[in-house]
């Protein structure tokens, strides 16, 4: 009776309560493997990953089987013990083994008849062999296994140390990781037990690479081992940028930048470059040593200096240099020389500057970048101890002012100073010789002569008055009078005379709309709104019809704004004086600087629509003002319409002064949105 075998764990698996985790999981491979073998007669041997499986056999006439031992050999058939011997058996037949080692099987069968197959001798060939292998392969990854830091440009050499005595012909397959582990891509799999794989980097750049191997013998035992900590593959350059500053008033300037590695080398080197006054040639400076923001700049002369950075990283991953299509980051004017200025007026022996009269104040200033209105004029009534008069501020430099000199001041030592600033905020001054200012109104003195009648220069001098009529009292002032008085002294800047020459025309007229609009303005120039927007309140109850009364209370209510405490304190003000404005404009509507005003407030409160209607009307009719088409292109940023916004800076570019702060911040505008 000849008994066939083969190895099947499933069946025998099923009459088994506890089954460990290991032989569960493996069935469906050794089932796999026993259905080779037996189609594959040539071989009779099966390695397997678990101690405990089914032996499966047949005959014939199976059912006539009543007995079955089963031997087993340690060393191929040379020896053979009896491992079991059971009364009318099934199939399959459970067998277990204490340890891994190649076991020798041989089944023995009787049928009822008492007919039996031949029991081993020394020298009987196993009908099949189980090699048991329940330990993984030893596996150690050698290299990459620390925090280095490679081009994607490299070979990477894959070192390893693996062994098994099941190993296959291709037991090695490696993995990669760009997430420190949180998911593998594969390298290559089933390569042969080298030690050894040249692996071309791919392109993609991270901080979190890390490679694994797996080692597989024969049984199916995997043994794993991975990168101890995450190595970095930059393929990526840095990115810089310059970001300050936009001026200078020295020579010697910090210059700050940004500066990231987004490959994660980290920066090796920081080149930088700089061209001058809109020209499209770079040079190099030099290296920022310490790598770190800002390095400091020595600027040979004065003008418009242009940067760029160049940083390269440690596996040469580089920022490309600059060329004549490279636009700098950001343009610098260094202008550390205070302007010239030189009064023509007021020196030498000068003649007494009488109060309330006008004199000619005349300079010659210069600078390469002087500011819009530049020109500042002072009075020192202590011989230049004190400059707390001011002339005029903000005024253009035109060469000369029509100074009105102030009444009711009388100094033996004045002085004037003419100051002239430039955008950078550099400031040159110069100071007049001093001067006599006589406030002291012309005093007559009188005596009693003999009259010659018969002296003819006598005759001739004689005028003829009736006695009666001969001396007369001086008129009363009127309130238009003082009125004006009061307008002069405040234009001049003699606050304490007008408002005492204001206060003697409300005495004379209380009821005077101009007398109350004039007390608004010079309250608003002492700083006191409350008292200057109850007096254009006053002024609007006996004059609703009067423009200047509602733009100055306009005026009022849009700079008590900025000082309110609470948002809706600012919000309401806001309204109070867009209310003001369009009033204003109603009564006249064609001064641009309200619509200017008015449009400035509606941007402020997000009414864009209504800003850009009214800035539009303030350019139709004032079509050189820089300020006006500089916040229209604003409200259009705002709006998000871009094409509006860069013709508007445009023309803001060409209202404003040459080298003016302005200019150049509506060049960075049209710059910043061309280049989108």
């Amino acid at each position: 009776m000849q008994v066939d075998l083969i190895l099947l764990c499933g069946v025998y698996t099923m009459k088994i309560r506890k089954a460990a985790a290991l032989l569960l999981l493996a069935l469906t491979f050794i089932a796999s493997m026993g259905s080779q073998l037996m189609a594959n007669d040539s071989s009779n041997q099966i390695i397997i990953p678990f101690k405990r499986f089914g032996l499966e056999w047949s005959t014939k006439l199976p059912d006539q089987v009543d007995l079955l031992r089963i031997w087993y050999s340690l060393d191929g058939g040379q020896t053979w013990d009896l491992y079991s011997e059971t009364d009318n058996p099934s199939s399959p037949a459970p067998i277990k083994v204490s340890e891994d080692g190649v076991y020798g099987i041989y089944t023995q069968a009787r049928d009822a008849s008492g007919l039996e197959e031949a029991s081993p001798i020394p020298g009987t060939p196993p009908k099949i062999i189980a090699i048991i292998d329940t330990k993984k392969p030893a596996l150690v990854l050698v290299s990459p296994n620390s925090s280095e830091t490679f081009s994607n440009t490299q070979d990477m050499r894959i070192e390893w140390n693996s062994s098994d005595i099941n190993f296959g012909p291709k037991p090695i397959s490696l993995y990669y990781s760009v997430d420190g582990g949180g998911s593998w891509n594969v390298i290559q799999k089933d390569i042969p037990n080298t030690g050894t794989y040249i692996w071309k980097l791919p392109a993609d750049s991270s901080q979190y690479y890390k490679i694994k191997i797996v080692a597989a013998d024969l049984a199916g035992n995997e043994a794993e081992d991975s990168s101890d900590s995450n190595f970095t593959v930059d393929g990526k350059a840095p990115v810089t940028r310059v970001v300050s500053p936009r001026e200078a008033k020295s020579p010697v300037f910090d210059v700050a930048y940004n500066a990231s590695d987004i490959g994660g080398a980290g920066i090796a080197k920081v080149q930088i470059f700089y061209q001058m006054n809109d020209s499209k040639e770079w040079h190099l400076y030099g290296e920022d040593q310490d790598l770190k923001s800002p390095f400091r700049f020595e600027a040979k002369r004065g003008g418009k200096y242009g940067f760029k950075l160049v940083a390269t990283d440690r596996v040469g991953n580089s920022e490309a240099k600059p060329d004549v299509n490279t636009r700098p980051d950001l343009w610098c004017l260094m202008d550390s020389v205070n302007p010239s200025v030189k009064l023509t007026s007021f020196r030498g022996s000068i003649q007494p500057a009488g109060g309330g009269t006008t004199r000619k104040v005349s300079w010659v200033a210069t600078d390469n970048n002087m500011a819009q209105n530049p020109i500042t004029i002072e009075l020192s009534l202590d011989d230049g101890q004190t400059w707390n008069h001011v002339v005029v501020s903000d005024y253009k430099n035109s060469g000369e002012y029509p100074w009105r000199v102030p009444a009711n001041v009388d100094h033996k030592r004045a002085r004037l100073r003419v100051t002239a600033l430039d955008v950078l905020g550099n400031k040159g001054f110069d100071i007049s010789d001093p001067f006599v200012i006589d406030g002291t109104p012309p005093e007559t003195r009188l005596r009693i002569v003999t009259w010659d009648e018969d002296t003819a220069d006598a005759m001739k001098s004689r005028i003829p008055v009736k006695l009666s009529s001969a001396i007369k009292t001086p008129p009363k002032k009127s309130a238009s009078d003082y009125l004006k008085s009061a307008s002069v002294a405040l234009e001049t800047g003699d606050l304490r005379t007008a408002e005492e020459m204001g206060s003697r025309a409300l005495k004379a007229d209380q009821n005077n709309y101009l007398i109350h609009t004039f007390f608004g303005q010079l309250n608003f120039n002492k700083k006191d709104y409350q008292k200057s927007a109850k007096s254009y309140r006053r002024a609007i109850e006996l004059n609703p019809n009067y423009q200047s009364s509602r733009i100055g209370l306009g005026a009022c209510y849009f700079t008590m704004s900025r000082g309110a405490t609470s948002q809706g304190d600012t919000k309401d003000l806001y309204k109070k004086a867009v209310l003001q404005y369009e009033s204003a404009i109603s009564i006249a509507p064609d001064i641009w600087d309200e619509y200017f005003n008015l449009g400035y407030i509606y941007a402020v409160l997000q009414r864009y629509d209504d800003a850009i209607d009214a800035l539009n009307k303030a350019v139709k009719l004032k079509d050189d003002n820089g300020e006006a088409f500089w916040f229209l292109g604003q409200v259009y940023q705002k709006k998000g319409d871009e094409t509006l916004a860069l013709k508007s800076y445009k023309a803001a570019a060409n209202a404003f002064e040459p080298n003016s702060v302005m200019r150049h911040k509506a060049d960075d505008k049209v710059r910043q949105l061309q280049s989108k």
